[in-house]
């Protein structure tokens, strides 16, 4: 009975967290912002940071219809919610929702310049998530290259 208690704590705690507001790294000077030092965060701006790198997502199509294909895609996850988009198109948002416990993954998406989409994925709450940025930003990359977007 106590575990069932401190159960439902954590997750009472957990929802809480989760109703904070946006906490994305945004572009600063056209960059996206580092990881923290936890491990729950990837980012392809900074290779020198090999615990967070990972690679940009790379494509031969003008930067506008690369642009629109990752919002037609997003649009139709039901984990993925759009926050912010830049009035120049350079830069997504968005907010991915788990199902289970509802934690909140900010996760950007910078169109830098022509062949490259710099990407970060980043956990709101917590300090590990168990790799789950990562092998999110993989899934699209894979989904993307196999053009299913």
């Amino acid at each position: 009975m106590k575990q069932l208690a401190l159960i439902s704590l954590v997750l009472l705690f957990f929802q809480a967290c989760d109703s904070a507001e946006s906490v994305d790294g945004g572009l600063s000077n056209e960059k996206l912002s580092k990881c923290p030092d936890s491990p729950n965060c990837v980012v392809s701006f900074y290779k020198e940071d090999s615990e967070h790198f990972i690679d940009p997502i790379k494509y031969q199509a003008s930067k506008e219809e690369i642009y629109q294909r990752f919002k037609a895609h997003l649009k139709n996850r039901k984990d993925a919610y759009l926050v912010k988009e830049s009035e120049d198109k350079n830069y997504l948002h968005y907010e991915f929702k788990s199902r289970i416990f509802g934690f909140v993954d900010d996760v950007e998406f910078y169109f830098a310049k022509p062949g490259i989409v710099h990407i970060r994925s980043a956990s709101r709450v917590g300090h590990s998530d168990w790799g789950k940025n990562r092998s999110r930003m993989e899934e699209l990359r894979f989904q993307f290259y196999q053009n299913e977007f």
